[in-house]
């Protein structure tokens, strides 16, 4: 009987031994996936700010070229309003001289008139 316990005994603490060779096999086991999940969350937030970062860069060179053109069409609006403004007011000048020829010779005619009368 001494001999059948000793051999349980003996199994008991090799199972034991096993057991305790699983769990540490385990823990190392879950720490290397910590480990790795960590890793591929830091590349994940590094590809994420790489690909914001670019989309960010993207929209401001998109905006930038759209206020650089919004920019020039202003400054040919403002040209083109100016010289139309200037052809407008020349134009009213130009109109302006035969109303006052007109006038002139009107103011003549009459004072001729006027005076033919006499």
């Amino acid at each position: 009987m001494t001999e059948n316990n000793s051999s349980i005994v003996t199994q008991l603490a090799y199972e034991l031994e096993v057991l305790r060779a699983d769990y540490d096999n385990a823990e190392q086991k879950r720490e290397e996936d910590i480990n790795a999940l960590a890793k591929a969350n830091d590349r994940m937030k590094a590809i994420v700010k790489q690909m914001v970062t670019k989309s960010l860069d993207k929209a401001l060179s998109h905006k930038n070229g759209m206020t650089k053109t919004k920019r020039e069409c202003g400054d040919k609006y403002k040209d083109l309003h100016s010289t139309a403004l200037t052809k407008i007011k020349n134009l009213e000048v130009d109109l302006k001289l035969p109303k006052l020829d007109i006038y002139e010779k009107d103011q003549k005619l009459t004072t001729l008139s006027q005076e033919y009368d006499k």
